[in-house]
């Protein structure tokens, strides 16, 4: 048996988002290195341009309609 990952789109949702982090996946030579990079101006530019937002805490208050025009669906591994 198949299984399958199907999404379906709200028309809003409404909430609180209560705090989160960036990720960013970096390289450097060492620890010692990366952590002074970090620290510089060019350092946190970088986590801002190319680190994402990760949401780690939030609260739903309340949401839409589901949105059945637009369903995506997509095949998963068992």
């Amino acid at each position: 048996m198949k299984k399958f990952l199907v999404k379906v789109p709200l028309d809003y949702i409404s909430g609180y988002l209560r705090y989160g982090h960036y990720e960013v996946k970096m390289e450097a030579e060492s620890l010692e290195d990366l952590k002074k990079y970090i620290n510089s101006e060019d350092g946190e530019e970088y986590i801002k341009d190319f680190g994402f937002i990760e949401v780690d805490d939030y609260e739903l208050s309340d949401y839409g309609n589901l949105d059945l025009s637009d369903v995506t669906i997509e095949e998963i591994e068992k």
